[in-house]
């Protein structure tokens, strides 16, 4: 199974990629992410490897702290998820809980 993992490019989220990854492959999933190819919007490359998927794994954790001590989450992520929502690419998201105001 190909599993599209969504997440933060960045020092906060490197657990992802060191506990998660070797999760999947254990199950003998076959990993892909956008991380060689991300950018502000969602590209071609991003929405190709989600194509090949048979399921997107995404992690809206904390990107950006406002004033009242929650966060933000991570723009690409979220639109990672909605556009395998709509492809039906059996997506599955993992929220979390200092996030606030959050839409999917």
């Amino acid at each position: 199974m190909k599993v599209f993992v969504g997440f933060g490019y960045n020092q906060r989220d490197a657990w992802i990629k060191e506990l998660i990854f070797p999760l999947i492959e254990i199950f003998d999933g076959e990993i892909l992410s956008g991380e060689d190819i991300y950018g502000d919007v969602l590209t071609v490359g991003v929405k190709n490897r989600i194509d090949e998927c048979d399921a997107l794994l995404g992690f809206f954790t904390p990107r950006d702290e406002k004033q009242n001590g929650k966060f933000t989450t991570h723009d690409w992520v979220r639109d990672e998820y909605g556009y395998a929502n709509g492809k039906e690419k059996k997506p599955f998201l993992l929220l979390s809980k200092k996030l606030t105001g959050t839409r999917v």
